[in-house]
């Protein structure tokens, strides 16, 4: 019986080439783009997700408006912060972060070339679960001048602080 069916489909397809190949062309373009939305949804869900409160997490953006272009762009004024925490009873907590790209740090006579540095508030890492080997998260961005380094920068300053002549 099933083997009639495939005679069938078989003779189907050898009279109507051009039909079966738009069809055959249709399905693999539906699910390519059908595969290919599931995995940028998948990606988009999955963002930030190993923070122990995210969702609880929101990240405020601006439409700005300048010489006739409209921008989206993730940057609040300073004073937002402190006003959504008093204004709404939703916030329970806010962070600022204020990306500045590189700088140079100077320890003494030594001045380093830092990348990436962001400006944080001390509630930082209430929201964020950053690991941290070195220092105590409640008083860690509690006083102004001190700074919070990756791994890799702190090994980096460190080898060169022990090759300079100091």
């Amino acid at each position: 019986m099933i083997k009639n069916y495939f005679k069938t489909a078989f003779r189907n397809i050898a009279r109507n080439k051009l039909f079966t190949a738009l069809n055959i062309i249709g399905l693999s373009l539906g699910l390519a783009t059908a595969i290919l939305i599931l995995f940028w949804v998948q990606d988009e869900l999955s963002y930030d997700r190993y923070h122990k409160n995210a969702n609880d997490i929101y990240r405020v953006t601006g439409d700005y408006h300048l010489n006739g272009i409209n921008m989206k762009l993730c940057t609040a004024c300073a004073p937002m912060a402190a006003a959504m925490i008093n204004d709404y009873p939703e916030v329970l907590n806010a962070c600022r972060l204020r990306q500045l790209g590189s700088r140079i740090l100077a320890v003494g006579e030594q001045k380093f070339k830092i990348e990436d540095v962001t400006y944080a508030d001390s509630s930082f890492f209430d929201l964020f679960n950053i690991p941290i080997l070195e220092g105590d998260p409640q008083n860690l961005l509690n006083q102004p001048n001190f700074i919070m380094l990756s791994k890799e920068t702190a090994k980096r300053l460190f080898l060169i602080y022990l090759i300079s002549p100091y």
